[in-house]
């Protein structure tokens, strides 16, 4: 079970990355696309594949994500 996860992780985030390439190609990348601000550039370093600001995502995991109780 612990090896799909991974292999689950590690697939997102390929997936993640290719849509940041997208990104790149067509000029939206760097910009939240919740807000269409610009993506500090810090946060670009640290996670070159994020899809909103800091605020914004903040925002974003504390409306989506529930803590579901379960731990690998």
């Amino acid at each position: 079970d612990v090896g799909f996860a991974e292999i689950g992780r590690g697939l997102d985030e390929v997936r993640a990355i290719d849509a940041a390439l997208l990104r790149v190609a067509d000029g939206s990348y760097g910009v939240c696309e919740t807000c269409d601000k610009p993506i500090d550039v810090k946060r670009l370093t640290l996670t070159p594949q994020a899809l909103r600001c800091i605020d914004c995502q903040t925002i974003f995991e504390r409306t989506h994500f529930q803590k579901t109780g379960r731990t690998l």
